[in-house]
C-alpha cells in the first residue's frame, strides 16, 4: 500500500494518527494492568523475582519469557507503524538515531522504570520540558538551555 502524500489532508490525517496512538496507549496500559493480575502475569513477576523458585512451583520460565517477548514485540511493532505513518517517511537512521534512543531512555528513567505509569509521567515531563524550552527561546531568545 502506498500513501500518496499530496492526496492526504494533513488536518484529518494528523487527527487520525493521534487517535490511533492514543488508542494504542490505552489498550496497552489497561491490557498490562489486567495482565499483571492474571495467573500468567503473576508468573512473570515470580520469574522476575526468582526464576528457580518460580520453576519449582510449576511455572515454565522459558515459555513465559517467549510469550512476553513476542507480545512486547507486537506492541512495539504497532507503535512503530503508527509513528512512521505519522512521518510518512521511513529511514533506518531515524529509528536507530542515538538522540532518539537517549530521549526514550530519559523518558523511562525520569518516569520510573518498572512501573505502569512511569512512561506516561516521563513523557509528560519530556514534553513539558520541550514546551518550556520553546517558550524561553521565543520570549528571551535563549537556545538549547537544557543541553
Amino acid at each position: 500500500m502506498v500513501l500518496n502524500a499530496p492526496d492526504i489532508d494533513p488536518a484529518t490525517f494528523g487527527d487520525a494518527v493521534f487517535w490511533a496512538a492514543l488508542a494504542l496507549v490505552l489498550v496497552t496500559q489497561f491490557g498490562i494492568f489486567g495482565l499483571l493480575r492474571t495467573r500468567f502475569g503473576l508468573g512473570l513477576m515470580a520469574i522476575r523475582d526468582n526464576e528457580t523458585a518460580a520453576a519449582s512451583v510449576g511455572i515454565a520460565p522459558g515459555r513465559s519469557r517467549i510469550i512476553a517477548f513476542v507480545t512486547s514485540a507486537v506492541i512495539c511493532g504497532v507503535a512503530g507503524v503508527i509513528y512512521y505513518t505519522s512521518v510518512l517517511y521511513v529511514e533506518p537512521a531515524g529509528a536507530f538515531d542515538l538522540d532518539w534512543q537517549i530521549r526514550i531512555l530519559f523518558i523511562v528513567i525520569v518516569g520510573g522504570a518498572g512501573t505502569l505509569e512511569g512512561p506516561l509521567i516521563g513523557t509528560a515531563i519530556y514534553f513539558l520540558k520541550q514546551l518550556a524550552e520553546a517558550l524561553i527561546t521565543h520570549i528571551f531568545g535563549f537556545h538549547n538551555i537544557s543541553y
